[in-house]
């Protein structure tokens, strides 16, 4: 009985509509995933992570890369 109030408990805390990004989804050879609540949270991560760690990279890409870019990266966040 303790541990089935326990587990309820738990999933209370457990998101079940959790959104994931990976940077392997876009082909980039990199292990970082992101997890968040919303695309937009996700996708601000993912966005923060590229602009340190990939620097040279969205650097050398044209206005124009970037926002096709963006596109793909927004398109390929997917449920948890």
């Amino acid at each position: 009985q303790c541990h089935s109030s326990r587990r309820a408990s738990l999933d209370k805390f457990r998101r079940k509509d959790m959104e994931k990004f990976a940077c392997k989804s876009l082909g980039v050879d990199c292990d970082f995933i992101v997890t968040g609540e919303t695309k937009e949270e996700v996708l601000q991560k993912a966005m923060e992570h590229g602009s340190v760690v990939h620097a040279d990279l969205m650097k050398s890409m044209t206005p124009e890369q970037l926002a096709e870019f963006g596109k793909a990266l927004a398109a390929s966040i997917q449920a948890a």
